[in-house]
């Protein structure tokens, strides 16, 4: 088998996707906090899980923008390397 064929059946490949775990856990945090609203009608509430999940929000995100990052990074360099062989 030429090297060319082999370095193509060794290669990584391109990362999945992961928005769709991202969205996933997204809506569990929507869905907690809306149960909370719930506790928070009948006087049972605590500021502190808005802030929670401001945060959760934010992190997430960030871990999206650089999952698509990696993902747009590793195409690139597998088309590049596919114009050499």
């Amino acid at each position: 088998m030429a090297q060319q064929q082999q370095d193509k059946l060794n290669s990584p490949g391109v990362p999945p996707n992961t928005c769709p775990h991202v969205d996933l856990v997204l809506t569990m945090i929507t869905e907690l906090v809306d149960a909370y609203d719930r506790l928070r009608e009948r006087g049972e509430a605590q500021p502190k899980v808005d802030d929670m999940k401001q945060m959760c929000e934010s992190q997430l995100e960030y871990i999206r923008r650089a999952n698509e990052c990696l993902r747009d990074n590793s195409l690139y360099w597998y088309n590049k390397y596919k114009q050499l062989l």
